[in-house]
């Protein structure tokens, strides 16, 4: 294998790839697969559960394959000068196969292994659809961390994918809080996507992403960014019937801003997690009252700005985790939204407001009022 590359691009590849390295010693998966053929130098990693390959261009003077230890590799390109760089397999005086990597002055040797030993990234064969990237990401990064994080519960670990009926749900879930988001798309299917994959599928869709295709088979999925290839092992299992979690109807209806909201969410906080995180809040006339308290530390109150809506005309209160409600903000991304409740004990529902196509519900906290 002989080639010379831009050092910008693959250390760029290098970037994408190497979150799909595992950090076990003594295992292939700790390394990167370098693939060089016609006009073209491939990047492979593969933790055995998910796996990526990035295609990019090369002036190849010799084909061949090879594996180095990733984040070694990643480790020398960042140390080189910028500009182009060598890239050429040998033989050492020890008879074991090197790569040196050359630009300017500056040359690595790195000892490399059998690319024969590396462990295949299986295909993926079912229906294929076209997904929106921009969609796609929003999609993602608004319901991955609502994910399980503890493998107790394995189904609660992904984000399901389910299309029917015209429409795309994202759906997650943790015991606690559920977050579900809705795209267009004329496909039917369903899909279990595990946490680290979702994560990594929104990660590698930039702004100038052209397009995602996503092929779908009953144990695996594969994302097709332009020129980078995702194959992730789908979580099995069945997801909760979630729909039966959304609470249809409310009593109450609050609006606030949401940069107001996060800040005296947060301020609460300071305070609340001296104990178990909760904070209260009150809906009364035209404000919202939000407080936390901590018998050894002391409390907190804060009235804001609040459109009520009471069906009832009663005092509304509710008490939710702050952290919880912080992760809201950050996804929810509009200036302003709502709150719908019924009762202290039952799930708050909060949507932005400008958008019918996301909402969160995050469970009570029950407390002595």
């Amino acid at each position: 294998m002989k080639l010379t590359i831009a050092k910008s691009i693959l250390h760029q590849a290098i970037k994408e790839v190497l979150p799909f390295a595992s950090r076990s010693s003594n295992s292939m998966t700790t390394e990167v697969l370098l693939h060089a053929l016609g006009g073209n130098l491939s990047l492979t990693t593969n933790n055995l559960m998910a796996g990526i390959t990035v295609e990019l261009e090369a002036d190849v003077l010799q084909s061949g394959e090879t594996c180095i230890d990733a984040r070694l590799l990643s480790q020398v390109v960042a140390a080189m000068p910028p500009g182009e760089l060598s890239i050429e397999q040998t033989i050492n005086q020890a008879h074991r196969k090197t790569i040196i990597l050359k630009s300017g002055k500056q040359e690595y040797t790195l000892i490399a292994d059998k690319p024969e030993d590396y462990p295949p990234i299986h295909a993926t064969d079912g229906q294929t659809v076209e997904l929106k990237p921009a969609l796609l990401k929003e999609a993602f990064r608004k319901t991955y961390p609502w994910t399980c994080r503890e493998d107790s519960t394995p189904v609660l670990t992904g984000v399901l994918m389910e299309a029917i009926d015209g429409k795309l749900s994202f759906v997650s879930a943790d015991g606690f809080r559920l977050s579900v988001y809705r795209m267009p798309c004329e496909a039917t299917f369903k899909a279990l996507i595990p946490r680290f994959a979702a994560n990594q599928v929104q990660r590698l869709i930039y702004s100038k992403t052209e397009s995602v295709m996503l092929t779908v088979s009953s144990e695996r999925a594969l994302f097709q960014i332009d020129n980078k290839a995702i194959t992730t092992q789908l979580v099995q299992g069945i997801f909760p019937a979630y729909g039966q979690l959304i609470p249809k109807e409310h009593m109450t209806k609050i609006t606030v801003n949401t940069a107001e909201f996060l800040r005296a969410v947060k301020a609460a906080g300071i305070i609340a997690r001296r104990t178990l995180g909760i904070v209260r809040f009150f809906a009364v006339g035209g404000g919202l009252i939000i407080k936390s308290s901590a018998e050894e530390y002391g409390e907190y109150s804060h009235a804001i700005e609040a459109q009520v809506e009471s069906k009832d005309g009663k005092e509304a209160k509710i008490a939710f985790n702050y952290l919880y409600l912080a992760d809201m903000c950050a996804a929810i991304g509009s200036e302003e939204l709502t709150l719908e409740i019924n009762t202290e004990s039952a799930p708050g529902v909060f949507k932005p407001i400008g958008a019918d196509n996301y909402l969160c519900v995050v469970m009570p906290m029950y407390v002595q009022w």
